[in-house]
């Protein structure tokens, strides 16, 4: 299964997509994985792809490239991690082959460009993200409604859900009510600190009492994946114990 990172340079949503091998990163035009920013040196970093399984060596750039907020020269990213190409901040995630064809346009057998980036479409970030959750996530979330589960476990259940499944930095499900507010579930990308400066991209989605965040990592993710966390949100207000 390939990978990409993706993320934003200067406002503009990127995603680059990892083939099998070596993927040279930077801002010159030899760059199989371009990005063009001031603090990407020309040749900054090598990518190297080997099953499920992805190395990253900085080429002695001026500005680093960094794992967990510590400069190295070399690391094993995780999914799901946050990567840092000088001030260039990219999150790795594993990318379908069926969805790989929606971010660099190969479908109809053309050459890719190049750099093998383009900025994210629609269609790219949310139907195979919308297919796995429906698919592997729904049906056990109302089976759980359907036994009688309480509030506190759709939450937890549902949260859990929706950030494994889709490209989210951070959920996060709350309860309101006069007494003031608790947290019922949260998660986030990177450990916390290393998602610093990674700003995001909010949806709320508040129904009876229950306030669900997910916070996208683009603008294309928040608003094709909307209805689907107002639908998860109302989901969870039908849960016993409100």
């Amino acid at each position: 299964m390939p990978f990409r990172l993706v993320g934003k340079v200067q406002d503009r949503a990127l995603c680059l997509v990892l083939r099998p091998g070596r993927n040279l990163l930077g801002s010159a035009v030899d760059c199989t994985l371009r990005v063009e920013h001031p603090t990407v040196s020309r040749h900054h970093a090598e990518l190297f792809v080997d099953g499920d399984a992805v190395d990253v060596k900085d080429l002695g750039s001026r500005n680093g490239t960094f794992l967990k907020d510590r400069r190295v020269p070399r690391g094993r990213p995780a999914e799901g991690e946050v990567i840092s190409f000088g001030r260039v901040q990219l999150v790795l995630e594993k990318v379908a082959r069926a969805d790989e064809s929606l971010v660099t346009g190969e479908s109809d057998g053309s050459r890719p460009e190049e750099s093998r980036t383009a900025e994210l479409k629609p269609s790219a970030l949310g139907l195979q993200d919308v297919s796995h959750f429906a698919l592997e996530h729904l049906p056990v979330l109302v089976r759980g409604l359907a036994n009688g589960a309480d509030l506190p476990q759709m939450a937890k259940a549902a949260g859990a859900a929706l950030f494994h499944a889709l490209p989210v930095l951070e959920v996060q499900v709350l309860r309101r009510d006069g007494s003031g507010t608790d947290v019922l579930f949260e998660a986030r990308r990177g450990g916390g600190p290393a998602m610093e400066g990674v700003e995001g991209v909010e949806v709320r989605a508040a129904e009876r009492g229950i306030l669900l965040r997910a916070v996208f990592l683009t603008v294309g993710g928040a608003r094709v994946l909307r209805p689907l966390v107002e639908a998860v949100a109302a989901l969870i207000s039908l849960a016993r114990g409100r």
